[in-house]
């Protein structure tokens, strides 16, 4: 999936993928019909995916900033397909 976005195109296909909240519960994948992947690009921006199975509603990609993808790493996306440092190299981590 692709989409062009304030002039920038974002690639599903071209990114790598960081985190996401799909994930098996012994009946499906889908969290409340929609599911979202968070992806990194080669010239590091970050886009989500979402995907839904809701009548009325589209499969589209939203362009984020470092910190809302941050948020949603944290916050939002259980199923993280690398190491924070990797997904977000640069952004200092501070011991709690």
């Amino acid at each position: 999936m692709s989409a062009v976005i304030d002039g920038l195109r974002y690639d599903t296909e071209k990114s790598q993928l960081i985190a996401s909240d799909a994930y098996w519960d012994g009946s499906n994948w889908e969290r409340r019909g929609r599911n979202k992947f968070l992806f990194l690009t080669e010239n590091g921006r970050y886009f989500v995916q979402v995907l839904t199975r809701w009548q009325g509603e589209r499969d589209h990609l939203e362009a984020l900033t470092q910190d809302a993808a941050i948020t949603l790493w944290e916050n939002d996306l259980p199923e993280h397909e690398v190491e924070f440092e990797k997904a977000f190299p640069g952004v200092e981590i501070k011991e709690a």
